[in-house]
């Protein structure tokens, strides 16, 4: 459940709790570490069936995949450990090379088994890694746990960190600068091997919020790398949403061979806000922002329930079911209410529209008894919580420069804060509306609570002192 350590990190960061900082770094190590992760391509297996990440059920679902691409650029932005920049680049690489529809839509799932047996395409026999031309398996072994007999059933090897890098080079006598060329190598040569295996079954259709989950994912990675890869393909991804399942008005959930299908459900409509919103802030597209306000209107006029102020997971209008459900308790995904809710916060910020927030207070409101019960179930509730108790800084940057101001500021992550930036005066968007540059007309950042700004700061380090801490 990412959910659950995307809240531990903001709080370790909000509140300077180091020790709670560790505990998301030890969890990421482990499962980057693990069989879970796919060492070759990248990319996170559906879940473990032991306590140690070492054997995954080998589907990997977009849905995980997304959040956690999310959690890894977040723990690199705060660590700089050039073992989760790796994780993001292999994991997007996935998604380009194996994930990825020619439209631009992302496909839901990857199966478990080819030809009819569980992780067959992922696992090896130390034969198989042996016969490699130019082997050398005495590193290669130790690093990922590897015998003659196998790891694991049917004698054959998942690939399992259990050290670092750094150790294992260290106990191998190989200077790490060289050691990571081989694994590099040694790596793209399984890699090649795998390719030519049959591949497992995909779940090809796309599915709306799942590619909404993704997206975020990809702008956090852009957010900490830089690499505009990472962007364009979540911004592909987008237009792409739009275009093709965004019809009349209506947000469908599915899409498969032109045809788009089955009206959407209210986790579609919240991860794509979501994703919409950190577009905006990323690129400075008002059309994303646009979108994200778009659908929220959507949701209001469909799925919202006055009576006590949250959404039905469904739009009753439709279908007719027997009980029209509200999701209001984190899963894998967390819960559509929460995504949501956390959503028209900041839309609320972005647009002076009084009604998103209040609508995002109350359905906070109802919730804050059960957050204090039940917080491993309700963690993205909790960080909603987090963020009003705080409160959020609203951020704008306006000038030249003002991009360069603004990715400057999110590369380093930025809990709790909503972003916008124009590199010229603008009334498009509310929060910037009003606010301009220094006498040369030189990006100036305006840090604001509550919609009452500080005076104006020239630079990136002077405009994160402002931002609210818990201490």
């Amino acid at each position: 459940m990412p959910a659950i350590w995307h809240f531990v990190l903001d709080y370790a960061l909000l509140s300077s709790r180091e020790d709670l900082r560790q505990a998301v770094f030890f969890t990421l190590q482990k499962m980057g570490m693990g069989g879970i992760y796919d060492h070759l391509r990248g990319g996170f297996a559906r879940y473990s069936v032991d306590g140690e990440w070492f054997a995954p059920h080998f589907e990997k679902m977009g849905y995980d995949n997304g959040q956690l691409l999310e959690l890894y650029a977040k723990a690199y932005q705060v660590s700089k450990d050039p073992f989760y920049l790796e994780k993001v680049r292999e994991t997007k690489d996935w998604l380009v090379s194996e994930m990825t529809q020619e439209e631009g839509g992302f496909h839901a799932a990857q199966d478990a088994d080819s030809e009819g047996v569980e992780g067959k395409f992922y696992t090896w026999t130390y034969a198989e890694l042996e016969a490699l031309p130019g082997s050398d398996l005495a590193w290669f072994s130790d690093l990922y746990s590897l015998t003659p007999a196998g790891n694991w059933e049917e004698g054959v090897n998942i690939l399992f960190q259990v050290e670092s890098y750094e150790m294992v080079a260290k106990r191998q006598g190989i200077p790490l600068p060289t050691f990571l060329e081989k694994l590099a190598d040694q790596k793209a040569k399984l890699l090649n091997i795998r390719n030519l295996r049959i591949y497992p079954g995909k779940d090809d259709k796309v599915l709306a919020g799942w590619n909404g989950l993704i997206d975020a994912g990809l702008i956090q990675g852009y957010l900490a790398t830089g690499d505009q890869e990472f962007l364009d393909m979540a911004l592909r991804n987008l237009d792409f949403v739009q275009v093709q399942l965004f019809r009349e008005g209506t947000l469908n959930r599915s899409y498969k061979n032109g045809q788009a299908y089955t009206p959407a459900f209210l986790e579609d409509y919240a991860a794509l806000i979501k994703a919409s919103l950190m577009a905006f802030s990323a690129s400075g597209l008002s059309r994303h922002l646009a979108f994200a306000q778009t659908l929220a209107e959507v949701v209001l006029a469909r799925f919202y329930d006055p009576e006590d102020g949250y959404f039905y997971f469904s739009d009753p209008s439709a279908e007719k079911l027997i009980a029209n459900k509200k999701e209001l308790f984190d899963n894998v995904i967390p819960a559509s209410n929460s995504i949501l809710a956390r959503s028209f916060h900041q839309l609320s910020l972005l647009t002076y529209e009084e009604n998103y927030g209040k609508i995002a207070a109350r359905m906070l409101g109802g919730m804050k008894e059960l957050i204090l019960k039940e917080p491993g179930f309700l963690c993205n509730w909790a960080n909603f919580y987090l963020e009003s108790l705080l409160p959020t800084a609203e951020i704008a940057i306006v000038g030249t420069g003002a991009k360069e101001k603004a990715l400057a500021l999110l590369a380093k992550y930025l809990p709790n804060a909503v972003v916008a930036w124009s590199e010229s005066p603008t009334a498009s968007v509310p929060l910037l509306e009003g606010k301009l540059g220094d006498a040369e007309g030189n990006a100036l950042i305006y840090v604001c609570v509550n919609r009452s700004c500080r005076r104006p700061v020239a630079t990136v380090e002077e405009a994160r002192a402002l931002v609210p801490q818990l201490n």
